[in-house]
């Protein structure tokens, strides 16, 4: 991995961190008591585990790839930077509106068939509604465009428009257990997919928890309030390359398996370590309209290293509460 590059990298993590990190107290308390107040009522409330984080920045390098493509070796190396971000708008007795964004940096070094280095910049801003539609039913729609710009190994510049959208139910059948169901929207300039959406959360005990929900599946191991280890997948980032002419578009459609380990920091902000395989899965490439499929993609292992701010759970009965 370039050394320039992760100390570019590294730096743009603590700075963007400590970006998020000094929220005020007060505006978090104001949204927690607004919530609080409203008829939103969710399950898993008594485990170990923190939620899924509302905010994020994250550093993650893939090491080296290769492939062959119409008769040539490919061979590139991918480091990123990603951040996100997720909050209420506002908040009703039983209706919510939430907003947010995605950005993502991603440096992609190709050794073969030529030296180049590349970027590759993403953003998707987020809009959702969300409704109790009762006792332990909740409805939510969002939509999410995206946008892209980079160059491949040979220079040629691509700007991308896609997006996606959908409409989400849960719906708690006891306090450990949840399904979820819907259907979402994909598309891009060139395709569109509509297909179902189903999964479902299971905490057998404060201290287990599974999530078996799209596109990110887990198992989970909450020792204390203060640790958290995982063990799931996730979607890899998408990387574009082209031939000399610039007819050839590929892009990933694989997924990360990663082991992470996690300790809270103080208060609702957690940081992250994972290491894992990369890519697994298929790698789609797409000339003049026809696409093949290639699985023979070879990859290193990924390694990302995250700061995070998780809305707490009220832990079991009895558990001490963590204040720092």
């Amino acid at each position: 991995m370039n050394g320039t590059f992760f100390r570019r990298r590294l730096a743009a993590l603590l700075l963007l961190a400590a970006a998020i990190t000094p929220a005020p107290a007060g505006v978090i308390d104001s949204i927690l008591e607004n919530f609080h107040s409203s008829e939103f009522s969710f399950g898993r409330t008594d485990g170990y585990a923190p939620f899924p984080p509302l905010a994020w920045v994250s550093a993650q390098d893939r090491g080296e790839s290769s492939l062959t493509l119409n008769g040539q070796p490919v061979r590139f190396d991918e480091s990123s930077v990603s951040q996100f971000l997720l909050g209420p708008l506002w908040i009703g007795k039983k209706d919510m509106i939430l907003a947010g964004e995605y950005a993502g940096w991603q440096q992609v070094g190709f050794n073969a068939p030529v030296a180049a280095q590349r970027d590759i910049y993403t953003f998707m801003p987020v809009l959702a509604w969300l409704r109790q539609t009762g006792p332990r039913q909740q409805l939510g729609a969002f939509v999410s465009p995206e946008y892209s710009h980079g160059a491949d190994y040979a220079g040629h510049e691509f700007a991308e428009w896609s997006g996606y959208a959908g409409v989400i139910g849960v719906n708690w059948t006891s306090d450990n257990f949840a399904w979820a169901y819907g259907g979402v929207a994909a598309w891009s300039a060139d395709r569109g997919l509509l297909f179902p959406y189903l999964g479902c959360y299971w905490q057998p005990s404060p201290h287990w928890s599974v999530a078996a929900i799209a596109p990110w599946p887990s198992v989970t191991y909450a020792p204390s309030r203060d640790y958290m280890f995982q063990a799931g997948m996730s979607p890899a980032d998408a990387t574009l390359a082209s031939a000399a002419d610039g007819s050839l578009n590929v892009s990933y459609t694989s997924w990360n398996l990663l082991f992470s380990a996690h300790r809270r920091l103080t208060r609702n902000y957690w940081i992250s370590a994972s290491v894992g395989w990369a890519g697994l899965g298929n790698f789609a490439v797409s000339t003049d309209g026809h696409t093949e499929t290639d699985y023979h993609l070879q990859r290193d292992l990924v390694w990302s290293l995250q700061v995070s701010f998780r809305p707490p759970t009220k832990g079991p009965v009895g558990a001490p509460p963590t204040v720092r």
